[in-house]
């Protein structure tokens, strides 16, 4: 497990570590907390990270999640996660588009369609259910709302919480080149 020190030295070090995580389940960017905007008003979400590109993240979603429209009208988000045993707080900001084409297409929607029930009812992510009673999902409901969503990377800042002083880091991508900055914590 790389220390602080090398994710302040090491970009690769870093991205290895948040790379590995759509493998291990207790990973804590696994399940990070990702934020949109509406109307100004922040929307937070824990999603699943579905896969790791170079300097890009892939979640899965429903097309009709009210989340499509806030990144429709404001692409920037901020990914969130805290690794507990580490004590270390990771915050991502990324350029958020929805996938129509990429060459891993196919197998994210494979994969996404495993569980077909996600994407599958009838009603939209949100919708109030009546007398508790979901509407059955069919495996062709779920092709046509399965969506992508690809967070482009632009900084990821760590901040290390320690009894003898805290860190704080960020790498920004400066044209294709990730440079870091010590911050005040």
């Amino acid at each position: 497990m790389p220390s602080f020190f090398e994710y302040t030295t090491s970009f690769e070090t870093l991205w290895e570590w948040i790379s590995s995580a759509p493998s291990q389940q207790r990973h804590p960017m696994r399940a990070p907390t990702v934020i949109t905007t509406a109307n100004n008003i922040p929307n937070a979400r824990t999603m699943i990270l579905r896969d790791v590109l170079p300097n890009t993240l892939i979640f899965f979603t429903d097309k009709r999640s009210p989340k499509i429209q806030d990144i429709l009208t404001n692409p920037h988000t901020t990914i969130h996660s805290y690794d507990a045993k580490k004590k270390l707080q990771i915050r991502i900001r990324a350029q958020t588009s929805v996938v129509n084409a990429h060459p891993q297409w196919n197998k994210w929607r494979s994969m996404g369609l495993n569980r077909f029930q996600d994407y599958g009812s009838s009603l939209p992510p949100g919708s109030i259910i009546q007398d508790n009673h979901n509407p059955n999902a069919t495996l062709e409901t779920a092709r046509e709302n399965f969506c992508i969503l690809q967070a482009n990377i632009t900084d990821i800042e760590l901040l290390k919480l320690s009894r003898a002083g805290h860190e704080r880091i960020e790498w920004k991508n400066q044209d294709g080149s990730w440079q870091s900055v010590h911050l005040v914590p």
